[in-house]
């Protein structure tokens, strides 16, 4: 693909945003910009695949585990085109499973498909031609896969040729790539709960949100701030998830709470390229006062884009 079709496809997202946030209509969250047309949308903002996760009895290999949990929600991690349109390993592997309904301009044919040599997001795997596959499951038998999850350091690379070639994405600190093969090879067919389908709620996205935080912290407490930082980008990605859905007119005081949370994350951010210690005290500030927001957001789910009915509505008043 050429250049200024991907300028084109790239501006044509933009126009999406901007006609989203018109008049009095309710602002949907950005992940409706990637569903294939037809998509139930309430489905798709209330339900995820169930996670097949496995943790490792190894203490050392849950640390990374978590790290590489935080960061397979994080648009940062990404980079490039991805990044910018809010893309996140999770987009295209929802609960790490497979998002049967991503459909993505210039990179998607049927829904649950994506071209991974296209240049949309990169032009250093771009081979000039559509040739869309569909998403696998990372929890499909480990025998049908096409990247081994034996050997940890095929893994890493395969994920590093992912991140930095086809999604044009910045180096990632050695820690980060470690968690996320981690956390890859630990979904796993056996862990998959007899409930297949589990609910997005307020209390899951910041459930994440707060494990980033504490990931951060340890990166911390074992002089890594390039992860720290990576981490705290995914927390921050995580309380932008929440504020999303929290539009209405009543949810001011939540909403700014949350952008106040966020504004502490990125104090914290700046410190930890210079000052752990500093650093290691606004986290702590900020898990001490985390329950205020988290718990604000839980009590207004049943108003929020959380919920069915309030989404259907937003759905219905877009569409007219």
């Amino acid at each position: 693909m050429d250049r200024s079709r991907r300028l084109v496809i790239i501006a044509g997202l933009v126009g999406l945003v901007a006609l989203g946030g018109a008049d009095s209509a309710t602002v949907l969250p950005q992940e409706t910009r990637w569903l294939a047309p037809g998509t139930d949308i309430v489905t798709a903002l209330t339900q995820e695949p169930a996670e097949c996760f496995l943790p490792s009895a190894d203490p050392a290999t849950r640390e990374l585990e978590s790290i590489g949990r935080a960061l397979f929600y994080s648009p940062n991690l990404l980079g490039g085109q991805a990044s910018r349109a809010g893309l996140s390993c999770s987009s295209c592997h929802s609960g790490g499973r497979a998002s049967v309904s991503f459909f993505f301009p210039g990179v998607s044919g049927a829904p649950g498909s994506a071209d991974v040599t296209s240049s949309v997001f990169s032009e250093k795997r771009g081979d000039a031609t559509v040739n869309p596959v569909l998403i696998p499951d990372l929890a499909a038998p480990r025998a049908t896969l096409k990247i081994s999850r034996d050997d940890q350091a095929i893994l890493e690379k395969f994920l590093h040729g992912l991140i930095v070639e086809e999604f044009a994405g910045p180096e990632p600190a050695p820690r980060a790539l470690q968690g996320v093969a981690a956390y890859v090879r630990a979904i796993a067919p056996q862990a998959c709960p007899a409930q297949p389908i589990q609910a997005i709620t307020a209390e899951h996205v910041s459930a994440q949100v707060l494990a980033a935080v504490r990931a951060a912290d340890t990166a911390l407490a074992g002089k890594d701030p390039a992860l720290a930082i990576a981490l705290l980008g995914a927390a921050r990605a995580g309380l932008g998830r929440l504020h999303a859905r929290f539009p209405a007119r009543e949810d001011g005081a939540l909403r700014a709470d949350l952008i106040a949370a966020s504004n502490a994350l990125a104090l914290a951010t700046e410190s930890a390229r210079n000052d752990a210690s500093l650093a290691h005290q606004q986290l702590a500030v900020f898990l001490a006062r985390a329950k205020l927001w988290s718990d604000a957001a839980q009590a207004a789910e049943p108003h929020s884009l959380f919920d069915a009915k309030t989404i259907a509505e937003a759905v219905k008043a877009n569409s007219t």
